[in-house]
């Protein structure tokens, strides 16, 4: 109690040195109060305390995590996910098509050959540059 009184009288006068009102109640008291007026209780609960962080289940663990935003205000269409991507690769590899054997090199003539095969993930498609287009060189 010896070390605690001079800093609870430095914060009383730092308070009035800002000009705030300040009450100072040691916390046996305080906890009586509490337990003694049902409206003072009631009050105390309504107040929302955000606890502290614990490193060990609020930050990013396991393997390759990165935070790419630190603070977001959630719009009420929104929502915010965590995916475990390294955790979804063995059923990834098991549900999803995959390509099997040596790599095939497409080349434009493998490309314009009909498709014994289907690729799902090439389409062979040839690009016109819009007729506004300047070139820069005129």
């Amino acid at each position: 109690m010896l070390l605690s009184y001079p800093l609870c009288a430095l914060a009383v006068s730092v308070e009035h040195v800002y000009g705030c009102e300040l009450h100072v109640v040691w916390a046996c008291r305080w906890k009586d109060q509490l337990r003694h007026d049902p409206s003072l209780k009631q009050r105390y609960d309504a107040v929302f305390v955000p606890r502290p962080l614990d490193p060990r289940n609020d930050a990013l663990r396991g393997g390759r995590t990165e935070p790419f935003k630190l603070h977001h205000v959630c719009a009420p269409d929104e929502e915010i996910l965590c995916i475990d991507i390294v955790s979804l690769y063995p059923y990834v590899m098991k549900v999803n098509p995959f390509p099997v054997g040596n790599p095939r090199v497409l080349t434009r003539e493998v490309l314009l050959e009909p498709p014994t095969s289907p690729l799902p993930w090439t389409t062979p498609c040839c690009r016109m540059p819009s007729q506004k287009m300047k070139p820069k060189w005129e």
